[in-house]
């Protein structure tokens, strides 16, 4: 039994190191507009936001071209050369040395891991490239998948409230000891 729960974890482990490999990171360009317009509105993904209702294509773009103006950190995953989602960061409002983020991952790359490695590699790439004290996440209590996401990548969840009319809880990764 023992050795069967050793064999499986380091299956486990094959498994996120190929991943690993199979997943990189590039800056969102502007090519990449339409690929983030189709992601943002799949039904998934407006569901776990706070603002529900479908984007339309000139408010994406108004949305987009600011992003790609104020220079925050934002994320495009690739797995195996194909857009497989994004993380992005922009300041927190009440704290310029907390970054917040968001993560999305296109319907074809769920449930495989992706996610997670995505923001740990976008989490990483920040933390390389900016002096930031946290980074921090608003996630919905009934998106079980975000929430393990940011707990497998060592995010503590600090509180709870309401936002838009959901309960939704906050998640912190803190940089200073």
């Amino acid at each position: 039994m023992l050795a069967a729960t050793r064999a499986s974890r380091e299956r486990e482990r094959e498994r996120e190191r190929e991943r690993e490999r199979e997943i990189t990171l590039i800056s969102v360009r502007p090519h990449d507009k339409h690929f983030l317009f189709t992601l943002a509105n799949d039904a998934t993904v407006r569901a776990a936001s706070f603002q529900q209702a479908a984007i339309c294509w000139q408010e994406h773009c108004r949305w987009f071209d600011r992003q790609l103006n104020e220079a925050h950190p934002f994320y495009l995953g690739l797995f195996e050369d194909a857009a497989c989602g994004y993380v992005r960061f922009k300041p927190c409002l009440d704290d310029a040395d907390v970054m917040e983020t968001s993560v999305a991952v296109h319907r074809a790359y769920r449930a495989l891991g992706i996610g997670t490695r995505l923001l740990s590699l976008a989490c990483r790439k920040l933390l390389a490239e900016n002096e930031i004290a946290s980074i921090s996440a608003w996630v919905k209590r009934d998106n079980a998948s975000s929430l393990r996401i940011f707990e497998k990548n060592g995010f503590r969840q600090t509180h709870s409230a309401i936002i838009e009319n959901v309960e939704a809880v906050h998640f912190l990764y803190s940089i200073r000891i």
